[in-house]
């Protein structure tokens, strides 16, 4: 009798320690763009899968798929549409008619070099222009976040000014970034990042227009010791999941992932960015690279060559009838807050 006593008892403990009663698992699985050990993979969305899964207590799980195992990133918006995956990170300029106004913060010369101001604007935006959340339809938009900007990084020459880059053949992987180069006077090279290294070795060109963080991983930092601080453009990203799942999820552990996305998602990627790029940029200086930064006169100068395309960005968006022109000047009022802060 007290031997049954005491099993019965230990039992009852033991179910007071279960992570859940009643509900199944929740797995959600949750296909990333980016290499097993890019930063944002280790320390932004593997910290926030174990956050998500210590504040549900177990009830929701979520598993991370590297390297676009579950879908390409011109396929993962469409991929968690439809279930492939339950959760997707992509780039809005892979379709930007498709998401027209969440590629503002893209504008060249508008974003900053911090990740985080970038990141927390277009979080911003997003939550008051009624129609870049229209853009979003038939998923459930956990977060949206943006890089550092692309900067000039050259191989045996500093910038210092527009005339300075008469001639010089730079590299950019996308279209903005070689309209950008044409209109300061560069001579545009089209090379994706992961031919840059070769193209900079074989002197096929001077430099190349990308952000911090690739130029150790990628190698590229081996030869370039030249970098001149523009802030050129950034590129933003979404972060969707399957409506289905989500409506799955009881409502305790929606309030969760509600806390855990949004502006804090948003602050979780930028500030990540900006630590690793931090690093880097510090390893560079300790080597002796050498740094410059466009004083704001000049900077303007820049600023006034490529604001036609800008003005063909508002065009095109008022052409469909949306509030482009409002939504870049928030973008400005916006961003000029958080740099005086």
């Amino acid at each position: 009798m007290k031997k049954g006593l005491i099993i019965a008892f230990m039992a009852a403990i033991s179910i007071l320690f279960l992570p859940f009663q009643g509900h199944a698992v929740i797995e959600l699985k949750f296909n990333s763009m980016y290499a097993p050990k890019h930063p944002i993979n280790t320390d932004a969305f593997t910290v926030w899968a174990k956050e998500v899964e210590k504040r549900t207590q177990g009830r929701v799980k979520v598993t991370l798929f590297p390297s676009n195992a579950l879908a390409s990133v011109k396929e993962a918006y469409d991929a968690t549409m439809s279930g492939i995956c339950d959760i997707a990170v992509s780039c809005p300029t892979y379709a930007p008619d498709r998401f027209p106004l969440s590629t503002v913060i893209n504008l060249p010369m508008l974003g900053t070099s911090r990740a985080v101001i970038n990141s927390l604007v277009l979080w911003e935006l997003y939550e008051k222009f009624p129609q870049m959340q229209k853009e979003y339809k038939g998923v459930k938009l956990l977060w949206l976040y943006a890089n550092p900007t692309f900067q000039l990084h050259f191989r045996k020459t500093i910038v210092r000014k527009l005339e300075d880059l008469r001639g010089l053949v730079i590299s950019s992987g996308s279209a903005m970034g070689l309209k950008i180069l044409k209109k300061l006077g560069a001579v545009p090279e089209s090379i994706p990042m992961v031919d840059v290294y070769m193209a900079l070795q074989k002197g096929v060109v001077d430099g190349c227009m990308l952000p911090y963080a690739p130029l150790k991983s990628q190698k590229i930092a081996e030869l370039v010791h030249y970098h001149t601080n523009a802030d050129l453009l950034c590129t933003s990203f979404y972060v969707v999941m399957n409506l289905d799942k989500w409506n799955s999820l009881s409502p305790e552990d929606q309030k969760v992932l509600t806390e855990l996305t949004g502006r804090y998602g948003a602050k979780l990627c930028g500030s990540v960015f900006d630590r690793f790029q931090e690093r880097d940029i510090k390893w560079m200086m300790d080597r002796g690279d050498e740094f410059y930064d466009l004083p704001e006169l000049e900077r303007q100068r820049w600023v006034q060559r490529v604001k036609p395309l800008r003005e063909e960005w508002v065009k095109k968006m008022e052409k469909r009838g949306l509030p482009g022109r409002e939504i870049l000047e928030e973008a400005e009022k916006l961003i000029a807050a958080y740099k005086a802060r």
